[in-house]
């Protein structure tokens, strides 16, 4: 044990004398180097015609004489190696280990310790306080006796700087006992009424957010606030006393925020938390309106009176918007009727505002405006049915277009983009009778479909054109969706009527559903190409390439159709005009090679489609196949189209294939000679034209 121990003095001995002698010789390199420097710095004059030899011989002679260094001049350089020294030790990293055990021994734990007092003291009133021969009333007053002993040492500590930190926490310590005292002497010991302890809360409240105010700490007040949220979970109070409670609670929470800018935040917690509490008590009893409606209005003077210029405070203004419309909505959403009128009357409020602060020369004007609309949409969803809230709806899209047009109003896009949305939406989900209008049997044309279809796409129409110049992109995504909305119009019609004429067979649907999807995406590119608007160009390809893909698998499995005339043809043609459309529109090579593949796949299912048809024809596939290769190569020759030579070079090789393995297998004698006497004569075909064309 000795000589370990002397082997570890050693090292620590040895690395001592090493960082000594190292710092030493950096000093000592130092100071040669300036020597080196000076003396290069000695440069002799160039010989003169007005200066003999000797007379510069003897100024070198004197100078030489002279001393290198003076003494000043070493203590200087000594000086300024010194100085660099004592800026590299001061400008070392400090080490990251003493960072840790900073934040831990002087921030963290003390936080820990704090939660640790007040779980230590509930379960002090719970499980050791019977057990003391002290009246209830002898146990409540310890308890504030305790309280207000961390409170009042740690406002003392709070003079001394490296204490404040920790005194900041020990205080919101004392304010959770006196918290947490305040509601078991109400709800456990019953020495306190309601009253009573609502006084003492409020009190407690006040003076919390007033020391945090004068310490400009936020370490204390959500300390504090901790202890005057758990308070009603562990107090038996009734529901108006815990709710005015909270509503007290938010109030001095935004006065605080009001004269301390960086804790604006706070309140979204805050609000969140009491939203929590509300809900969780409205699972088991009714809350009255009134409680929603006076936080409203707190909400609403506090965005008020806050700098309403800043796009933080805008922010702020929204998100609390969305807490209080959820909070509404939940505790009172079981009464749709009441809800619906009383977010209409904040809806009327908030205009109000938005008057007032245009009138002022606000922005705040901004958020009131989007909030009105967005309670306008609630007010309607909540009281009227799904026709007269489509009605109703598409009536204000075409309002809010005219302000934004017509009065600057720019800010409104996003909802105007949200309430055309919910058109969108609301036809496809609409009832009329308890029936779901989209997909139902009807009249053509002339039916209730045709009026919620129709008076949704008129308002967007008149919409979009009215937003061409003034918010072209908002424009643009509402002319999307008009569009989209006249072809799910489409599907339904015809739906409709292939169900009246009893034609409605899933291979009939499906391909109908499939050529309209072909027409969509060909619509959509062309708005593409005019308006540059990319959704269009997305959803072109989305559905194009859906809809071929559901095409070609489909086929497998639809053999009902007649042959030539039917609607799986008319879905490929439909395709292969898309594909030629996008080759033209992007000059791309690939959609030239696709429209021929896919006119390929279509004389291949009508093939099948004639065997099917019957059954003797079985050699209908490879005829057709060897027809469209050699009818794509022989165009090909003649219009110089290399995509078309290649692909029936392609095509004619795969045909070749089918004849010589398949057929000459499974097809009778006759069939194979009209099989291969129809490949034999397209080949020598082929050649001659080529051939004859070569130049």
């Amino acid at each position: 044990m000795f000589a370990f121990i002397c082997a570890v003095a050693l090292v620590i001995w040895i690395y001592h004398i090493q960082k000594k002698l190292d710092n030493v010789s950096n000093v000592l390199y130092s100071i040669r180097q300036k020597i080196e420097k000076i003396e290069g710095a000695e440069i002799l004059p160039a010989k003169s015609d007005n200066l003999d030899s000797e007379s510069v011989y003897d100024d070198k002679i004197q100078e030489s004489s002279e001393p290198i260094c003076e003494k000043s001049s070493l203590n200087e350089n000594d000086n300024s190696l010194n100085n660099v020294v004592e800026r590299q030790e001061i400008n070392k990293p400090v080490k990251t280990d003493f960072e840790i055990q900073g934040a831990l021994l002087g921030n963290i734990f003390n936080k820990i310790g704090a939660l640790a007092i007040i779980i230590a003291l509930i379960i002090f009133i719970k499980l050791v306080s019977p057990f003391f021969i002290l009246t209830d009333t002898m146990k409540v007053v310890l308890g504030f006796v305790v309280g207000l002993g961390l409170s009042f040492g740690a406002m003392y500590m709070h003079k001394f700087e490296r204490l404040r930190n920790y005194s900041e926490v020990l205080l919101g310590t004392g304010f959770g006992v006196l918290f947490i005292n305040t509601f078991c002497a109400y709800s456990y010991f019953h020495v306190l009424g309601g009253g009573a302890v609502l006084s003492i809360a409020s009190i407690l409240l006040l003076a919390t957010f007033l020391i945090a105010d004068k310490m400009k700490t936020l370490s204390m007040l959500i300390i504090g606030l901790v202890g005057g949220y758990v308070t009603p979970f562990l107090s038996n109070s009734g529901n108006h006393v815990i709710f005015v409670y909270l509503i007290l609670l938010n109030i001095l929470s935004l006065i605080f925020s009001l004269r301390n800018s960086k804790a604006k935040y706070v309140n979204i917690a805050n609000l969140a938390l009491s939203m929590l509490i509300f809900i969780g008590y409205s699972a088991f009893s009714k809350i009255s309106y009134v409680y929603p409606l006076l936080l409203w209005a707190v909400y609403i003077v506090y965005d008020f009176l806050r700098d309403k210029e800043n796009l933080a405070d805008n922010i702020l203004c929204y998100i609390n918007y969305v807490l209080l419309t959820l909070f509404t909505i939940t505790t009172v959403g079981k009464s749709q009727i009441q809800l619906g009128c009383l977010l209409g009357g904040v809806a009327f409020a908030y205009l109000l505002l938005g008057w007032f602060s245009r009138r002022n020369s606000t922005e705040l004007y901004k958020f009131y405006d989007n909030s009105v609309l967005i309670n306008l949409w609630l007010f309607v969803f909540f009281i009227a049915n799904d026709l007269y809230s489509i009605i109703a709806w598409s009536l204000m899209t075409v309002i809010i277009a005219y302000f934004i047009e017509n009065y600057d109003c720019k800010h409104m896009g996003i909802v105007l983009g949200g309430y055309c949305f919910s058109l969108f939406v609301g036809v496809l989900l609409a009832k009329v009778g308890g029936e779901r209008i989209f997909l139902e049997t009807y009249s053509p044309i002339v039916n209730m479909r045709t009026l919620i279809f129709g008076i949704p796409v008129l308002s967007m129409i008149a919409s979009s054109m009215m937003l061409d110049k003034a918010h072209k992109t908002l424009s643009d995504i509402i002319k999307f969706l008009w569009v989209s909305v006249v072809y799910l119009y489409l599907v339904a019609e015809f739906n409709s009527i292939f169900t009246k004429y009893s034609l409605d067979t899933f291979d009939n649907k499906l391909a109908l559903y499939l050529v309209i999807g072909f027409v969509y995406a060909l619509n959509a590119k062309k708005l593409y190409n005019t308006t540059k608007f990319i959704m269009f160009d997305i959803v072109s390809y989305f559905i194009g390439a859906l809809s071929l893909i559901t095409l070609v698998i489909a086929s497998y499995f639809t053999l009902d159709f007649m042959p030539v005339v039917n609607l799986r043809l008319a879905a490929y043609l439909s395709a292969i005009v898309l594909s030629l459309y996008y080759a033209k529109s992007t000059k791309l090579e690939f959609f030239k090679y696709l429209a021929v593949f896919i006119g390929f796949f279509a004389c291949h299912f009508e093939g099948v489609g004639i065997h099917h048809f019957n059954r003797n024809m079985l050699y209908a596939i490879s005829l057709l196949w060897v027809l469209y290769s050699g009818a794509a190569t022989i165009w090909g020759i003649c219009s110089n189209k290399r995509f078309l030579i290649n692909s029936g070079i392609v095509l004619i090789i795969l045909s070749i294939l089918r004849i010589f393995i398949y057929d000459l297998e499974n097809v009778e004698p006759i069939y194979k000679l009209i099989a291969f006497l129809a490949l034999g004569m397209i080949l020598m075909l082929v050649s001659y034209i080529y051939n004859a064309k070569r130049k």
